[in-house]
């Protein structure tokens, strides 16, 4: 599997093919548009092998996103990280997008910060499903906690960087850096969960 080379290549890859199937649906109400949409949710959290109808539309080439980089592209049998990791970010977007107008990618906002967002607007027991999600070794269990975190997201319409997303889980799946990953959600999770403190707490807590 692949975890080498200009990694930046599947985050502009993502955020370029995001765009413009959001800008297909919401700009052209196209029905192949909207089609095309109902079969990347449909495919959200499920293995990319039991979909390869959604191939074409992931990884092929369009008007606005070219093919997916070759050096990217898995061997024999198994899936490279950047497969696995585009699929996921690019079926997960439909899903979040479904029945929302405003775009659901927001460049520089993180995937974390987004879940501690929603924990904050929300319940803290939501949070047991991102832990869970940090736990998860298996690439079924993170699909499954991934698409019911994406549901909630959608509910709240808090959005998040996908390309950023891609590139995290690209390096999720490979052992050498998924404790990186995890450090680095869990962070941002934590920033995303903190209340903004008002200037009188704030003068408050210096005197």
């Amino acid at each position: 599997m692949s975890d080498s080379g200009d990694q930046t290549t599947v985050k502009s890859y993502v955020t370029d093919k995001v765009k413009e199937i959001y800008e297909q649906k919401e700009e052209h109400g196209s029905s192949l548009a909207i089609a095309q949409l109902a079969q990347l949710r449909r495919g959200a959290g499920n293995d990319p092998a039991n979909n390869p109808g959604l191939w074409e539309i992931v990884f092929g080439k369009s008007k606005k996103t070219p093919n997916f980089p070759e050096h990217y592209k898995g061997k024999g049998d198994a899936l490279s990280y950047e497969e696995q990791a585009t699929y996921a970010a690019v079926t997960l977007f439909a899903l979040h997008q479904q029945s929302r107008s405003q775009l659901m990618h927001v460049p520089n906002f993180r995937f974390g910060t987004a879940v501690g967002q929603l924990v904050l607007q929300t319940s803290e027991s939501m949070k047991k499903r991102f832990d869970a999600l940090l736990k998860a070794r298996s690439e079924s269990a993170r699909r499954h906690y991934l698409r019911s975190l994406i549901t909630l997201l959608r509910s709240e319409e808090i959005a998040f960087d996908y390309g950023q997303f891609a590139q995290d889980y690209m390096q999720l799946q490979n052992p050498e850096k998924r404790d990186a990953v995890i450090l680095r959600w869990s962070r941002e999770f934590l920033y995303g969960y903190e209340p903004k403190k008002s200037k009188t707490s704030e003068e408050t807590s210096k005197n």
